[in-house]
Order: C-alpha cells, then sequence, then structure tokens
C-alpha cells in the first residue's frame, strides 16, 4: 500500500454541505483503498493539510499524481 496514490477533488458546486464544498478523495491504486475528506475550498494550505493528515495516519506514497486540472491558486 502508498506506492502509487491518486487525489482528486469534487466539486459540490451547488450542493455545499454547510461550510464545505468540495470532497477530497485519495486513492491507492493497488488496493483501491479510498479516503474521502470534505474541504471548505480548494486552497493549497488546506489542501496541502489534509493531505498531511492523510499521509500521517497511512504514511506518504513513493508517488502522488491527480487526474483533475485543480487549479489551484497560490496564495502568495
Amino acid at each position: 500500500m502508498n506506492r502509487l496514490c491518486e487525489y482528486d477533488l469534487i466539486d459540490l458546486q451547488n450542493a455545499h454541505d454547510g461550510d464545505y464544498g468540495y470532497v477530497l478523495v485519495y486513492q491507492d491504486y493497488l488496493t483501491k483503498f479510498t479516503q474521502l475528506r470534505p474541504l471548505k475550498t480548494k486552497s493549497p494550505i488546506e489542501l496541502g493539510t489534509t493531505l498531511m493528515d492523510i499521509f500521517c495516519i497511512f504514511g506518504p506514497p513513493l508517488v502522488l499524481q491527480s487526474s483533475a486540472d485543480l487549479h489551484i491558486e497560490n496564495s502568495a
């Protein structure tokens, strides 16, 4: 587990759940084990913090890729 993992974002658009507008989908390619995490925004800080939470539980993958064109904006 954790050799090759992928993440993607689901945009809830008009179906916001309270403060949450996105869902982070994180999946291990080999086992297909999937984690879902709610996100308020798709900011690099929130995305990075959420990925780090997953890495702290399962360890970082050797390769992390995203299949989505996320258009993450740098706040700097």
